[in-house]
């Protein structure tokens, strides 16, 4: 299981999620292609359910929204 914590502002609620991806994908082509397309962030928006955007931010820090449902108990 990721650990999920919040981080509780004034008005504003943030969550912070730690994830891994573990699948297997084989792609048939050339290494300059394959770098050109995982470069490329608007790949994974396009192409990943429940992406909505990925924003570069300096320091190499890419900051990911992501749609996902979570049901409320209680």
């Amino acid at each position: 299981m990721s650990p999920v914590t919040c981080h509780l502002s004034p008005g504003v609620i943030v969550f912070h999620i730690k994830a891994a991806f573990e699948e297997k994908l084989e792609i048939k082509t050339t290494i300059e292609r394959a770098r050109a397309f995982f470069a490329d962030m608007g790949n994974f928006v396009n192409l990943m359910p429940g992406v909505e955007s990925i924003r570069e931010e300096a320091g190499g820090v890419a900051r990911w929204l992501i749609r996902a449902e979570v049901p409320m108990i209680g």
